[in-house]
Order: C-alpha cells, then sequence, then structure tokens
C-alpha cells in the first residue's frame, strides 16, 4: 500500500473523526482517552531518547505539556456542570491527527508515525499554497461608489430638469499594490453618450494609472522631500483636492470642475509626480506636478501641446476650531510643445479653509483664469456642519459660486446657490435633500429640489 494511499485514508479517518467528535463522551471516558493518549507521548519520547534524537524529545514533551493544559481547562469546564454526562468532543483537548494510534506498525510496512508526518507535510504544502495566494491577492482591493438622485425641477419650462430618479454617478474601482512599494488603480464610471440611440448608461475609463515611489538618498536631497511618479490616466493637480474639502461632489461637484475653467478636466492622460517636502520653520507641503494632454479623459489627444501644473498645498495651522488649510495651484495651457495653432493661456486659483471632523468643513475658493483669449474669475464660498455629531450624525450645508465667463462683458456671469441639509447613514451611506439655484445674468433663475444618497463601498 503505497504512503499516499494511506495518507488519503488517514485524512478520511480525520475528517471521519471530526464529525463523530460531536457525539457524547462522559468525563471518565475523556480522562481515559487523555490517559492512552500521554502513555503513547511517553513511550515515543523513550524511544527517541534511547535514539539520541533530542529534537524530536523536545518536540513531543511540548505536545505533552500543550495536552495536559488543555486538559486542565477542559475539566475545570466540564466539572462545572453537574449533569452525570458531559458532552464534549475529542477534539478540544488534543489534535484529531493524534487519535491515531502512534506505536510502530509491526507488520513491516511504514509507521503510523511516518505516515503522519508525511500526511503533516503534506498538509503545510497546501497551507502554504494557500497563503500565498492569499497574500498575493491580499493588497487587491475593490471599492466603488453610487450615487442615486431624485430631482425635481421648480421653474415649469423646458430649461428646468424633469421630475426623474437618475444614477449621476457609479464609480467601480480597482487598487492593487505592487512590487517596490509601486501600486495601479484603475476606476471604471458611467455616463449616457450624447447623441447616441441608446440612452443607458455606459461604462467607462477613468483613472487607469500607476504610482511608483522613488527613493532619492538622504545625501542627495537639499531639503526633506518624497516623491512618486504618476503614470497614465490620472487626475489632475488641483479638482481632486479641493473637492475633499467641500466633499458633497454628489450635490455639486468642486468649483472648477463645474466651470471647466482651470484644469478642464478632473483626469487627463499623462504624467504626473506627487509628494511631500519640508523647509525649514514651517510645516510640511504637499505638492502635485502635471503634464497632460490637455484633452481631458473623454476626448483623444488632438495635438502636440502639452498642459503642465503644480499645486501646493499645507496643513498651516492647527487651531481649536480645527486645521486650517491652504491650497494653491498654478498652470499653463499649451505649455509645452505649443506652436502657433495652438495659444497659451494662464489658470491659477487659491483655496483657504477649515477641516474639522467632528463640526464640519468651511472653505473659500477663488479662480483666476484665461479661457478662448477672455479674462475668467469667480469664486465659490461653502461648507457643512454638524450641529451635534454625537446625537445627530447629520448636519447643513450651503454654497454659493460665482463664474464670470468674461470679465470685460457686462451680464454674463452664472451664479449658483445650494442650500440643503444631510445625513450620515452610517460610515458609507449619506442622504441629502438639497435645493438649488442657478442664474446667468438676467435671465432665469432655475431651481431644482433633489434627494440624493451617495453609496461607498
Amino acid at each position: 500500500m503505497s504512503n499516499k494511499f494511506k495518507i488519503a485514508m488517514m485524512m478520511c479517518l480525520i475528517l471521519a473523526s471530526s464529525s463523530a467528535g460531536v457525539f457524547a463522551r462522559s468525563l471518565e471516558e475523556e480522562k481515559q482517552a487523555v490517559r492512552d493518549y500521554l502513555r503513547a507521548i511517553d513511550a515515543k519520547i523513550s524511544r527517541y531518547r534511547a535514539q539520541g534524537n533530542l529534537m524530536k524529545v523536545r518536540q513531543l514533551q511540548g505536545e505533552k505539556r500543550a495536552t495536559l493544559d488543555r486538559w486542565e481547562a477542559m475539566q475545570q469546564n466540564m466539572s462545572s456542570d453537574t449533569s452525570e454526562d458531559v458532552f464534549v468532543p475529542v477534539s478540544q483537548f488534543k489534535p484529531q491527527a493524534d487519535t491515531v494510534d502512534m506505536s510502530e506498525n509491526t507488520s513491516g510496512g511504514d509507521s503510523a508515525e511516518d505516515i503522519r508526518e508525511d500526511m503533516n507535510k503534506a498538509i503545510a504544502e497546501l497551507k502554504g499554497q494557500l497563503d500565498s495566494v492569499k497574500k498575493d491577492n491580499g493588497d487587491a482591493k475593490v471599492g466603488g461608489v453610487i450615487r442615486f438622485d431624485w430631482t425635481k425641477g421648480l421653474n415649469n419650462n423646458s430649461s428646468a430638469p424633469y421630475n426623474k430618479f437618475d444614477i449621476s454617478r457609479a464609480y467601480l474601482d480597482f487598487k492593487k499594490k505592487l512590487g517596490a512599494g509601486a501600486s495601479a488603480r484603475v476606476t471604471l464610471d458611467v455616463a449616457r453618450i450624447s447623441g447616441a440611440s441608446a440612452q443607458n448608461l455606459f461604462d467607462y475609463l477613468k483613472y487607469a494609472f500607476v504610482d511608483l515611489p522613488v527613493e532619492i538618498p538622504s545625501s542627495m536631497q537639499v531639503i526633506p522631500f518624497s516623491l512618486t511618479a504618476k503614470a497614465g490616466l490620472q487626475h489632475t493637480c488641483w479638482i481632486d483636492w479641493s473637492g475633499k474639502v467641500w466633499r458633497f461632489e454628489n450635490i455639486l461637484k468642486a468649483y472648477s470642475d463645474v466651470n471647466k475653467n482651470s484644469v478642464g478636466s478632473s483626469a487627463d492622460f499623462g504624467l504626473g509626480a506627487a509628494g511631500k517636502f519640508t523647509l525649514p520653520a514651517m510645516p510640511e507641503i504637499e505638492y502635485h506636478a502635471t503634464v497632460l494632454n490637455g484633452q481631458g479623459y473623454a476626448k483623444a489627444e488632438a495635438d502636440s501641446a502639452k498642459d503642465i501644473a503644480i499645486r501646493l498645498n499645507s496643513d498651516i495651522a492647527q487651531t481649536g476650531a480645527g486645521t486650517v488649510v491652504l491650497g494653491g495651484y498654478v498652470g499653463v495651457k499649451n505649455g509645452l510643445f505649443s506652436n502657433a495653432s495652438t495659444s497659451q493661456s494662464t489658470q491659477s486659483g487659491l483655496l483657504l479653509g477649515l477641516k474639522n471632523s467632528d463640526y464640519g468643513n468651511l472653505y473659500v475658493e477663488y479662480q483666476n483664469d484665461q479661457k478662448s483669449n477672455k479674462p475668467v474669475n469667480g469664486y465659490s464660498i461653502g461648507g457643512f456642519i454638524y450641529p451635534a455629531k454625537e446625537a445627530v450624525p447629520g448636519g447643513f450645508l450651503a454654497r454659493y459660486d460665482m463664474y464670470d465667463t468674461d470679465t470685460n462683458a457686462a451680464n454674463n456671469e452664472t451664479k449658483t446657490t445650494v442650500l440643503g441639509a444631510f445625513y450620515d447613514w452610517g460610515k458609507d451611506v449619506t442622504i441629502s435633500l438639497d435645493l438649488t439655484s442657478i442664474q446667468t445674468g438676467s435671465g432665469t433663475e432655475n431651481k431644482t429640489v433633489a434627494l440624493r444618497s451617495q453609496t461607498v463601498f
């Protein structure tokens, strides 16, 4: 009979014994089983000591001590029950594999000890393979965001939204840590394609990039800094950061993302570099620099010019009211490889905010840009508050935006006002009710009311 067949038969017996362990055994029967098991261990200890195998002796002595400890704890639990028969699985005080006879096999074949060792080796190899698979995928994360809205126009005209339910956004996010500290991210989003005959939601690629940490020896650093290189379809440097200060992008996107007057899009194809650095007597400063196509994630590149931009931000002060944050960016549209057919323009912005995890965030943001050779500027003031977060995990939000597409012309600024309330349904779901009004120049003020939910998983 081969070892493999014996091992297979032994594992079947082990499985059977673990199933049978649920049947009744009295206290005296348990005692006898433990005595028999300890006598078998003592016999093994004597034999291996005579052979001079001290490693095996120490292993068996440790197994004996562990069995006695388990039996003592089990005996206390069993003796606390006043019933005559106490039912306890034998697996509670000794390994299932040790229910086999550990004496030498006198038939001349492989001993039970040899079979047990082969079986343990096979189990260990299988466990190693499972652990390897688990480790390989342990750093992989799948998450997402679902934004569901009910929106009702209040103007009763064709320019107001219909009374409708809709999914305004649905992310599916894949993140994976790679070797040497690298990581990758792929994010899918959904949208309706304008002009398509089918107006169902189509998925498209929003992010697809890799982060590559670059180690610079401290001896080569003029000031202490860190550096992570980015390559692929990635965040633009400003919108992602400023949107997190506002938080409620499911109600109204970040100011520069709504108006498309700064970096032009929340994501684009290209290269980036991000990290932190420290200057003497100053708080730590984060930076994010990019070289991107400039067309955004929804369009293919149409020329050789590239947009360049950089953001700096820092937590400049810790106060009793919260953390004061300050950030700014500057960018040049078609800043690299431009030619006669591609004109350059400069964008810049500044944000000052106050962040408090218990009471909420407040901010003011200013933009000063150029678009189609026209001077553009505007500002946004907003935030949210928790009046009593411990008692009620909800609060109120408000925001006011002004965006002027040409400061040299009159009556063309767009004003947006949002007022609302929200409730955090646990840490993953937020429900909100808001009233939004939008007016351009002296035109009609369009108003909508919306009930929204955002689920992060």
